[in-house]
């Protein structure tokens, strides 16, 4: 039962005061058919939407049920609208892009009802009205009386207590609206209907009681109803609504769907936004990507090294940058001690600074017992010792000597001190290169290293005393290089190559000769002149300026080789997606046994189950650690340069150098913390320090192109503030389009947060589109960048975007068109009903 008490309307506007309704007190009953009569403007309308809860009264009460509505809520009469109230309106006032079924459905969707039962009740309540067969069809395909038992349907459809027909059959012909009152005087039978008319005829044929309203006053009931009621204190309602997120979007999606082109535009021109900064991002990841890739390639090439002399190239990085600055105590002078104001002009010390490249060390058993604590899940490294190989490679010159034939020269490699140990993880090599060949493994076994091109310096070649400037040779086959066309190199032990000339003799001498004088010794009767041809055409053969260069072991007799051979038996090629490999480019490998090997025979020990004994420099050496046994002058007075001359002999029981190969970048900031932390605590000259020249280029390189991607996806961010306020308009437009709408949903029980989730959902659903349309148009483009990067750097898969910054960007654009759309979306939300029902 619903009562009014007392209750007044008034409008208000700048200059007077309307009332509405005066002193108006009416109870109804349960069932009952009431018609309202009266003029235009007395009223009527303004009575039927305070009862439905549409509109607020001014004073007074409004009983439900006996319980008093005075301290009502939005949330309540919203509940109320959609629980006990069905609406028919004299415009119809249906969604016009939903169809029959869908507005009676929006009813009982805002009410909760589940999918299957709300789908049940709308078709049982269409057929109820006759619409069986036009369940699928849209407003504009049904004529008038046909949309008003649309409107009918949809009020009965949640079994409201109470239906409110305004000017029901005010836009229908004469059948029409016998057929509408037919239809709403049974459903009176079971409900309370009140109806507003001015068809005097109607109401009298078929209203149980007539109610007429002059000047918002009553002023006759045909049948008035007083009934005994117990006044309940006023509590807030149970009763709520809700409007479901999947009918937002199904709202919203039928909107868009019926503006397809300035969707399908809005949501282009939003998407130009996640395109630039979807690009930008792209290059920016590649770029990242690329630099670590480098970054992982390059500390194998160049690994972090302690050594007892090393170069590190921070100073240098500091100095180019400019980041080298002095640095003020707090009395505000120099460190260097200089005092005095600061110039307008500083000098930056590049000269002083590059004092400061050379980072030596001295390496202890304590040192090493603390690396080989390292995690080796994380790092693995190796240990590399000074051997000074002495090694030979016997060459036949190209030219004929006395009785013209060709001399065999017995020449020393001068860059077998730079051959390179094999790393003791053979996966690294694998990683990084591709084998041809064997996989170098004893002792005696070498490895050619070329690059992705299987291409090798005409140096190297040089150094081996192989023809590269006289002859028209292009190169080798990979077979011929396996099978010795290099040449065999021959390893001498410091016996075989160091001897004295005298017992009486205090320092050792190398069994050495300059190979100009090797190849006169040839001539019957060498000459100056013959001596200078020799030195024309050993520069022409090797290069300008080598036949000076070069010296030849003399210790060879009656053509037996002396030394170790040694051969290449395997040639490791750089893997096309390797940017920088481990090992030096266009050298030769030895293994861990060849190590051992050398210094065996420096030192003496056992290999391979024989038993060497120290040679015998290196015995000298060590029975006087004062001065050089190769040069006396050279005197040593500190623990370094003692080690040092060792290692230079071959002998070194602590290594020069400790590589250290971690797996990931973020093994190794592990490192880096593991051997800074040996170094706490202790003084500067006991003090172990490391070198990590690829990790100082990388980390200026990386912090420059972080500012760079920084400032392109600022400037490209300009283009969201464009969209958003795009977005913005484009809302505020679609907002007023649908103000009727609004005013129908709020009707049948929507709250005002209902209202704005729509309007959101919308402004989503843009955003969504945006950024998908944004990033198929990145993925698309990213093909013909990288296409184009490729065919200039040979970098493939430069620009790229990686899954978690697409589902960032995807819901960036999102959140930003959601945010854009706000104002206009909480601005409907506050649209009053009644005004936004009689919007057109």
């Amino acid at each position: 039962m619903i009562a009014l008490r007392h209750v007044e309307k008034i409008y208000e506007t700048k200059d007077k005061k309307v009332k509405a309704l005066s002193d108006v007190s009416l109870s109804f009953r349960d069932s009952e058919f009431v018609c309202i009569l009266g003029h235009s403007g007395c009223g009527k309308t303004t009575l039927l939407n305070v009862l439905g809860g549409l509109d607020r009264y001014t004073s007074g009460d409004i009983l439900i049920d006996g319980r008093s509505t005075k301290e009502f809520g939005d949330a309540d009469w919203d509940g109320y609208r959609s629980e006990k109230v069905g609406f028919v309106f004299q415009s119809y006032n249906l969604i016009s892009h939903q169809t029959a079924l869908e507005n009676v459905e929006t009813a009982l969707t805002i009410g909760g009802i589940g999918a299957k039962e709300r789908r049940k009740r709308a078709i049982d309540a269409l057929v109820r009205v006759g619409l069986a067969e036009h369940l699928r069809k849209k407003p504009r395909q049904l004529s008038g009386g046909e949309m008003q038992r649309v409107a009918i349907a949809r009020a009965i459809v949640n079994n409201p207590s109470i239906i409110l027909a305004d000017e029901p059959t005010g836009a229908l012909d004469s059948g029409n609206s016998v057929a509408v009152m037919d239809l709403l005087r049974e459903i009176s039978r079971d409900r309370l209907v009140i109806t507003v008319t001015h068809n005097d005829e109607l109401a009298q044929a078929y209203a149980t009681r007539i109610i007429r309203i002059k000047d918002g006053k009553i002023v006759s009931d045909s049948n008035p109803y007083q009934p005994k009621e117990k006044k309940l204190p006023a509590k807030e309602s149970p009763l709520r609504s809700s409007m479901p997120y999947s009918l937002a979007a199904k709202l919203s999606l039928k909107n868009l769907a019926g503006k397809k082109v300035r969707s399908i535009l809005t949501s282009v021109a939003a998407s130009i936004a996640v395109i630039g900064i979807a690009l930008v991002l792209a290059c920016s990841t590649g770029l990242n990507a690329f630099i670590d890739k480098v970054q992982k390639d390059t500390m194998s090439a160049t690994p972090v090294t302690v050594a007892v002399k090393a170069t590190t190239y921070e100073p240098y990085f500091e100095s180019i940058l400019g980041y080298v600055t002095p640095k003020k105590n707090a009395s505000g002078s120099s460190e260097s001690g200089e005092d005095g104001p600061t110039p307008d002009v500083t000098i930056n010390h590049t000269l002083r600074n590059a004092t400061k490249t050379t980072v030596t060390n001295h390496i202890t058993q304590e040192y090493l017992d603390y690396v080989a604590e390292i995690d080796g899940k994380k790092v693995t490294y190796d240990l590399g010792y000074s051997l000074n190989m002495k090694v030979y490679k016997t060459f036949y010159t190209p030219f004929g000597l006395a009785g013209n034939k060709k001399v065999a020269v017995d020449a020393m490699v001068s860059n077998a001190s730079k051959w390179q140990a094999l790393p003791g993880n053979a996966d690294m090599v694998y990683e990084q290169y591709d084998l041809i060949g064997k996989y170098p493994s004893a002792y005696n076994e070498l490895a050619l290293v070329v690059g992705k091109d299987s291409s090798v310096s005409d140096a190297l070649l040089t150094s081996y005393y192989l023809d590269v400037y006289s002859s028209d040779k292009k190169g080798y086959s990979y077979d011929e290089i396996l099978n010795g066309g290099l040449g065999s190199f021959y390893l001498l032990s410091n016996d075989q190559y160091y001897y004295k000339e005298s017992e009486e003799s205090e320092a050792f001498s190398e069994k050495t000769v300059n190979i100009v004088k090797r190849l006169v010794r040839e001539f019957l009767q060498p000459n100056e002149t013959k001596e200078n041809e020799i030195r024309t055409q050993l520069d022409a053969f090797l290069g300008e300026g080598t036949a000076d260069k070069i010296d030849c072991f003399d210790g060879n007799s009656d053509g037996n080789k002396t030394g170790i051979e040694l051969k290449i038996v395997g040639i490791f090629r750089l893997k096309e997606d390797t940017q920088y490999g481990m090992l030096s480019s266009s050298t030769a490998c030895y293994t861990q046994e060849l190590t051992d090997l050398v210094k065996v025979l420096s030192y003496g020990g056992e290999f391979n189950g024989k038993t060497y004994a120290r040679s015998a420099v290196t015995e000298a050496q060590l029975a006087d650690m004062t001065k050089s046994v190769l040069d006396p002058s050279v005197v040593y007075t500190e623990e370094r340069e003692k080690q040092n001359a060792l290692a230079s002999l071959g002998y070194s029981e602590i290594p020069t150098t400790i590589r250290f190969y971690p797996n990931t970048i973020k093994d190794k900031d592990y490192l880096l913390d593991y051997l800074d932390a040996y170094n706490e605590g202790r003084e500067e000259s006991d003090q172990v320090k490391y070198v990590d020249n690829v990790g100082v280029a990388i980390e200026y390189v990386r912090s420059i192109l972080t500012g760079v991607s920084a400032i392109l996806i600022a400037l490209t961010s300009v283009s969201l503030v464009v969209s958003a306020i795009m977005i913005g308009i484009i809302t505020y437009v679609s907002v007023i389009e649908r103000t009727k709408e609004i005013g129908i949903l709020r009707s049948v029980g929507a709250r005002k947060k209902d209202v704005v989730r729509l309007f959101v959902t919308e402004t989503g659903i843009i955003g969504f589109a945006a950024g998908v349309l944004g990033l198929v148009f990145t993925s698309v483009a990213v093909l013909p960048l990288n296409a184009l990067f490729y065919s200039i750097t040979g970098v493939a898969r430069f620009v790229r975007l990686g899954v978690g910054q697409a589902a960032i960007l995807l819901a960036a654009s999102v959140l930003l068109t959601v945010i854009a759309g706000l104002i206009p979306s909480l601005r409907a939300g506050k649209a009053d009903p009644v005004k936004a029902l009689r919007s057109e």
